[in-house]
């Protein structure tokens, strides 16, 4: 046929089907969407369908017996199984000589497998099947994945259940992962926008704060094989550990299978580390500057204290910030910044909410050096308007159409709706959060947005991180808060060790190992008290404070014979019932400070202030003299201490975490010369509040 006949009866063909549709359109009278035709006079009169409300399909929840949580989707559109397991252990549990750990050992734990996968046989095997695995260490959790195909579900997850539960660890490995590492600190600082958001929260929580911790080369060097392999074997473990199932499986099936392998996984055996979850109050406006010379930009960002997501204002917070810097070109923050001004390319202000820290509030931009003040001017400007002059009622209907309408991308997959309520169900949160979040957004007047922004945004007491060449500067920061310089890298000498003689020299080793698995010598310089809590079987719970360099205070806040004692600058006393009962005699004082220079406390006080001689006769052995008096300690592999010795007896510790920066045991053995041993439960408090009346000596 002559191809001019095709298209005539192509042609044909449109025109009757163009006619059906006329012809159905009529009968309904209406279009083919039984909505009114058009035309329209504007476009405010093209009507709108009303949508039926959204249910995303959730997940089914299962708890095991050791309390593994399991949340699993079902979606057989691809003949693909993914599978999550969340542990909480992080970054935010390494101690702080050893920062880098928990990345190392989820980077090890992959490339260096298993004995029975070991990393390039695990490679090969994966690449076969056309599977993925994958370790990632973030900051308060870490996640372990893996995706395959349906059909090898059985044989991928026996491969991540040895990678999980028994890595090896290899050397070489180690050190590819160590040189890796070592090589991402060398190029940290050449994205300027990155560097600055880093460094901003370093300056503005504080450099000793666990939350806002970096790696270091000497830090990355610390770590040590056995350190991972310790790390692995305290951090890893079911409690509070979430899998998720997503894809083409068969229910019954792989539920049990998940529960043969994870439902009889023991714990972490290290307490959950504790953390400060407020963030700094700033009393004024301050100012951090990182020089960079010859960089043409300035990456400005503003802090404050924010809330978390569980406080009742976030809803309103969550509004505020799409007005004032979030969601597209509508808000004031780009409108002023970028479109009005022409300083940035972006910039932005928002409240983020943290589920379990306090979060911050945020603003942010780059700009050219040559305008760094007065885009900062700008920005302290336009939230200034924002809180005082409020918002009008089409811009604020506006902000909250864009805010609700956007929620919808995520929960538009089966996927998207597993990982969100796999957030919150890790976290503590109901599943339904978002939708009351939602919920309290669409009952929220402008009037309540702004007064609830009011209650938790002062621009006069904000911190200020520039980065940039401030030779080029228009202008003095100081207008700004007071001005304090900022290095974005600060070099670290290794101690020295004085080579006095073989045994000095270990010695030094030692405590240098010591000292960074217990937090690092920074974290003990600058703690300066303890408050512990302790309880043993019909003793107890006592209450001490330990105050550097040689103060404490013993109570028995809930015994029938209510006492205090305590012992200051060489004097002592007990309080018994609320009236003075004993000063202590000259025999008590001396016993009393002997026994108070071998707390474990005091002792790495000390050794972080460098007051001990030291001598290591043997490799874990560690002997250390003060003042005429020796103490004598073993140092596991893992550089914590296991066991102190003193005269009548000796003290073995176990089951250490992370309280605040410090490594801290959470129980002790007692072991008297001849007597049988004692157990004891130990809470800690870093740098509590000590009361001076405390320390003031009663009249008799």
């Amino acid at each position: 046929m002559k191809p001019w006949r095709w298209t005539f009866l192509l042609l044909l063909l449109l025109s009757a089907c163009s006619q059906q549709v006329q012809r159905q359109t009529q009968r309904r009278g209406g279009s083919v969407t039984g909505l009114r035709p058009g035309p329209w006079a504007s476009i405010d009169q093209v009507p709108v369908p009303e949508l039926s409300e959204f249910e995303p399909r959730l997940p089914e929840r299962i708890v095991f017996p050791n309390g593994v949580t399991l949340l699993l989707l079902q979606d057989s559109s691809r003949p693909i199984i993914e599978l999550e397991l969340r542990m909480r252990t992080g970054s935010w549990n390494d101690p702080r000589d050893l920062t880098g750990m928990s990345e190392m050992v989820a980077e090890v734990i992959r490339s260096g497998g298993s004995e029975s996968w070991p990393g390039d046989r695990l490679d090969e095997e994966l690449g076969a099947l056309g599977a993925d695995v994958s370790f990632t260490a973030k900051r308060d959790s870490t996640e372990a994945s893996f995706e395959c195909l349906a059909s090898d579900f059985d044989h991928v997850l026996s491969i991540f259940q040895t990678l999980v539960q028994s890595p090896t660890f290899p050397e070489d490995k180690v050190e590819l992962v160590r040189g890796q590492l070592l090589a991402a600190l060398t190029a940290r600082n050449n994205r300027a926008g990155e560097a600055a958001s880093r460094e901003s929260m370093r300056a503005y929580y504080g450099v000793g704060d666990p939350r806002v911790r970096r790696q270091e080369a000497h830090t990355i060097e610390n770590i040590g094989v056995v350190d991972l392999k310790n790390f692995h074997a305290t951090q890893y473990g079911s409690r509070r550990a979430l899998l998720t199932l997503f894809g083409d499986f068969e229910k019954e099936k792989s539920v049990a299978t998940l529960e043969k392998v994870f439902g009889n996984w023991p714990g972490q055996t290290a307490q959950a580390a504790k953390l400060p979850i407020v963030a700094p109050l700033a009393e004024k406006s301050q100012v951090f500057l990182a020089h960079k010379k010859g960089g043409n930009q300035t990456e400005i960002r503003l802090l404050h204290h924010g809330v978390r997501r569980s406080h009742p204002d976030y809803p309103a917070l969550h509004l505020g910030s799409w007005i004032l810097g979030v969601g597209g070109f509508g808000n004031r923050m780009m409108t002023r910044i970028r479109r009005e001004l022409g300083l940035a390319y972006g910039a932005g202000a928002a409240w983020t909410g943290s589920f379990e820290q306090q979060g911050l509030f945020q603003s942010w931009c780059a700009t050219k050096n040559e305008t760094t003040a007065l885009a900062i001017r700008e920005m302290v400007l336009v939230m200034n308007a924002f809180l005082e002059e409020g918002v009008p009622s089409r811009e604020f209907e506006e902000a909250r159409s864009r805010l609700l309408n956007a929620g919808v991308f995520d929960v538009d997959t089966p996927a998207e709706v597993l990982s969100r309520t796999a957030d919150l169900e890790f976290y503590g949160y109901p599943w339904n959060f978002y939708e009351q979040v939602s919920s309290s957004i669409r009952s929220l007047s402008p009037e309540e947005t702004i007064a609830a922004c009011r209650r938790h945004l002062n621009p006069q007491n904000i911190s200020v991180f520039v980065l940039g060449d401030s030779s080029a500067f228009d202008s003095d920061l100081s207008e700004f808060g007071s001005v304090t310089p900022w290095a974005l890298e600060v070099s670290k000498e290794e101690p020295s060790v004085e080579a006095e003689s073989n045994e000095t020299a270990q010695a030094q080793k030692l405590v240098r190992h010591l000292l960074a698995s217990h937090g690092g010598v920074e974290a003990w310089l600058e703690t300066t008290a303890i408050w512990c809590r302790i309880q043993a079987p019909e003793l107890g719970p006592f209450e001490v404070w330990l105050q550097y360099p040689s103060r404490s205070r013993l109570t028995n806040p809930e015994g029938e014979n209510h006492f205090v004692e305590t012992f200051v600058d060489g004097s002592g006393w007990t309080i018994q019932s609320g009236k003075p009962t004993e000063i202590w005699d000259s025999s008590k004082i001396t016993t009393h400070e002997n026994l108070l220079s071998k707390k474990l406390p005091f002792v790495l006080m000390r050794l972080a202030r460098s007051e001990y001689k030291l001598r290591s006769p043997r490799e874990e052995l560690l002997i250390l003299s003060f003042e005429g008096t020796e103490i004598s300690m073993i140092v596991g592999k893992d550089g914590l201490c296991e066991k102190l010795f003193l005269e009548d007896g000796s003290y073995r510790f176990e089951d250490y975490g992370l309280v605040g920066s410090l490594m801290l045991p959470k129980r002790s053995i007692w072991t008297p010369k001849d007597q049988p041993e004692v157990k004891f439960q130990l809470e800690w408090i870093t740098n509590p509040e000590i009361l001076p009346l405390w320390f003031e000596q009663p009249s008799e």
